[in-house]
């Protein structure tokens, strides 16, 4: 049985608008929405996942006309609505629209999953509606070119550096003098290990070159 929300619970939610470019009053296709829902839930669950909550999205509302779907957030572990997500990631979007950059708090990933949201938007028109927010955020042209250029400001996905780094050891390979490496998780990036393998055949430092895996 679906779960009964109610008004304060929805003020936890997030709602995602489209509509036909050439005619609002227009049905949406079907193809065009559930591929931008998709992108939208996406952007959701990454965003959710670096502010450190597992959730899953239910449906408060799901509407025809003009294609409207509200999802709450819910974690997982405790069935308690997330009510920080709403309004966090409408803050992230505006400041990617204000500024053209991310805040270094949110992953490469979860930028790249809400410039993918955003140029969805090329072939309808998209609102999205925070929480309590009176006014939904339009999506525009403007919002297009600034989310590209939050992610062409990332750093490179890969990249090889010697010097110096520290972490916790996540992987140890056998010692085999051919193949001498070892996996670190560092504090710059907890979710994703680094890969480190020794230059020196000494082994008398730990000057290394190192790859994002």
């Amino acid at each position: 049985m679906a779960r009964m929300f109610s008004h304060d619970d929805r003020l936890s939610g997030l709602t995602l608008v489209v509509k036909p470019v050439d005619d609002p009053e227009k049905p949406v296709d079907a193809e065009q929405f559930l591929q931008a829902a998709t992108k939208w839930l996406s952007s959701l669950t990454s965003f959710a996942s670096s502010s450190g909550l597992d959730v899953r999205w239910e449906i408060a509302e799901l509407r025809e006309s003009s294609a409207v779907l509200e999802v709450i957030p819910v974690e997982v572990r405790t069935g308690i609505i997330a009510t920080s997500i709403a309004k966090g990631w409408k803050q992230v979007v505006r400041e990617i629209e204000d500024t053209g950059r991310a805040p270094n708090t949110v992953r490469p990933d979860t930028v790249r999953e809400i410039e993918q949201l955003i140029s969805a938007g090329n072939h309808f028109t998209m609102t999205i509606r925070a929480g309590a927010d009176k006014e939904p955020q339009s999506i525009t042209v403007m919002t297009q070119k600034r989310a590209k250029e939050a992610v062409a400001s990332l750093p490179s996905e890969e990249f090889s550096q010697e010097g110096t780094v520290r972490g916790s050891l996540a992987v140890l390979n056998s010692w085999n003098k051919d193949e001498r490496w070892f996996r670190l998780r560092i504090p710059i990036a907890p979710d994703r290990q680094v890969r480190c393998a020794y230059k020196d055949e000494a082994l008398g430092r730990v000057h290394t070159t190192v790859n994002l895996c």
